[in-house]
């Protein structure tokens, strides 16, 4: 992998696997002494120095190994779950620039934005439960691999003010990633960047920069990218079936995937430490761009845009909306904002577009409509899906951005819909792909759920998908509440011999609660998985 340095100012933090041995004795929690002054620096070769570790849940606990701070749930073949944070003592921030700096490296991550992360505290002191926390902008690229990078980040917005840094490190019984950090600097100065370029259209990132700005200061923004194509990440054979885990990076034809790209600095590169792995989604970019149909463009120049994503465990572009080979074709959607005074179409007039197959809308047209999903509660498997709702509840529409979003239940939102696509996840009919530029909150609103029951939501499900509904009946839950936070979970809803699947996301904040007993009212969206209808409760003042 790439071992340059690496700049993140993105949104989440790091994890990586290592062996653990010659374990010390964690220090005590809490601070301790003065406060320290800039610059301040702490190598973990042989302690902790003036950080503290805390375990507040699991029986794994930070330890000092291979001259790093090491935490890891992976114990003896076991994922295990746990939460340990790694803690600073107070930095007094003195200066009119300064920055912080370590090395870290992530690997076998299962969800590594929430897996570990970085956070800033002014009145830290002892407890992180009351402590006040605000999570830094720093993301580490999921790795399959040891090598160490770099990592930099502004902290000029604390100038004059004494904080805590911590690092925290979460792992579940599904799966358990380990942490490795070394050579911590707080110091007066300024980000060093690194290879060109700015990221737009007229001034593109080289690929040495898209490397360096991975998940960082753009922050799931689309940014533009350009080098050479020089092959795939083969995770197919000449059968087309899947070669995981013996995948790899092939730079010479035959190549069988046509999910991805290689993009390099130079036409002639064939190392996998300098590549940038391009995802290329289905539709007019993987048309264009993937190798197996189209020979002739290894080796040509092109410019990307999509957001700057690890990918296949390496520095990567993901959600590539558009492409302009050099001297050649060009296609695909801009990740620009447009115009929204044109026509509206309603939601129910785009759903009825879709035919069973997938569906390119040409018409530059928009939808409008009330967000019924709702991102505080986490009911989601990803933060860049969301439902949206017609203003009277008639017709409803998943939709799924290109990068996280930040749109809550009761917002209304535009959307442009024109070059964005129908098409079908699991038998739920989906807007695909929607750059947020293209989308714009307006006002709120609020949606009226349709009292019905599970009865006529089984018969009439193509009527109710994706509206709010309100039905009636008893739950039962394999554990007694309303989830898991180490896996999805189903439980069921029944009346009258009639019943539907309430899904819960292991990431919902109310996983831990317990469910009710007896017949309760239920309001939640519609959905379904494959033929497995569903309803999605939003959060707990949907059940009375």
């Amino acid at each position: 992998m790439n071992k340059t340095k690496l700049l993140l100012f993105g949104s989440t933090l790091a994890l990586v696997l290592a062996a653990c041995s010659n374990v010390p004795e964690p220090p005590t929690p809490g601070p301790s002494g003065e406060a320290k002054t800039l610059p301040y620096t702490e190598s973990f070769a042989d302690d902790f120095g003036a950080f503290t570790t805390l375990s507040v849940s699991g029986s794994e606990n930070w330890i000092i190994d291979y001259d790093c701070a090491v935490m890891k749930g992976y114990v003896d073949g076991e994922n295990r779950a746990n939460e340990d944070w790694l803690i600073s003592p107070k930095i007094t921030m003195t200066g009119t620039q300064i920055v912080m700096s370590f090395d870290g490296v992530l690997c076998y991550s299962n969800t590594p934005a929430t897996d570990a992360t970085v956070w800033v505290s002014e009145n830290y002191s002892g407890d992180v439960q009351t402590a006040q926390w605000t999570q830094l902008g720093i993301e580490f690229p999921n790795s399959s691999s040891f090598d160490f990078k770099n990592y930099q980040y502004d902290m000029s917005a604390y100038t004059g003010k004494t904080i805590t840094v911590a690092f925290k490190y979460i792992s579940t019984t599904e799966k358990a990633g380990t942490l490795e950090i070394k050579n911590f600097v707080m110091e007066e100065g300024s980000v060093q960047a690194i290879g060109t370029g700015e990221g737009t259209e007229a001034s593109p990132y080289d690929v040495e920069a898209a490397m360096y700005y991975q998940g960082s200061k753009d922050n799931g923004e689309f940014k533009y990218v350009k080098g050479y194509i020089v092959g795939v990440w083969e995770n197919k054979d000449e059968n087309g079936q899947d070669t995981y885990p013996n995948n790899f990076a092939k730079f010479e034809a035959p190549f069988y995937t046509t999910e991805n790209i290689l993009l390099a600095a130079s036409a002639s590169e064939t190392s996998e430490e300098n590549v940038l792995c391009v995802q290329i989604p289905a539709g007019d970019v993987r048309d264009a761009l993937n190798l197996p149909s189209n020979a002739d463009i290894l080796g040509q120049e092109v410019l990307l845009a999509g957001t700057l994503e690890s990918y296949n465990t390496m520095p990567g572009l993901k959600n590539t909306c558009y492409y302009a080979i050099t001297g050649g074709a060009s296609g695909g959607v801009k990740p620009e904002g447009g115009n929204f005074d044109v026509e509206e179409i309603s939601i129910a007039d785009l759903r009825a577009m879709w035919s069973g197959s997938n569906v390119k809308i040409t018409e530059d047209k928009k939808i409008v409509g009330i967000i019924t999903s709702d991102l505080v509660g986490g009911n989601s498997t990803s933060l860049k899906n969301a439902v949206i709702t017609s203003l009277d509840n008639t017709a409803g529409l998943s939709i799924r951005f290109t990068a996280n979003h930040e749109y809550n239940m009761g917002d209304k939102v535009e959307i442009l819909v024109k070059d964005l696509t129908l098409s079908d996840y699991d038998n739920l009919v989906q807007l695909n792909n929607i750059p947020l530029l293209k989308t714009q909150k307006v006002g709120t609103g609020n949606i009226t759920p349709k009292e019905t029951t599970i009865a006529d939501v089984i018969s009439n499900y193509s009527q109710y998908e994706s509206t709010v509904v309100t039905v009636q009946g008893t739950i039962t839950s394999d554990n007694g509440k309303w989830g898991n936070s180490s896996s999805h979970q189903s439980n069921v809803l029944a009346k009258d011999g009639n019943e539907i699947v309430l899904f819960i996301a292991s990431y919902s904040n109310f996983v831990d609660e317990a469910v009710p007993n007896g017949e309760v009212s239920v309001t939640g969206i519609v959905g379904i998985n494959k033929d497995t209808k569903q309803l999605i409760v939003r959060n707990l003042n949907d059940v009375k």
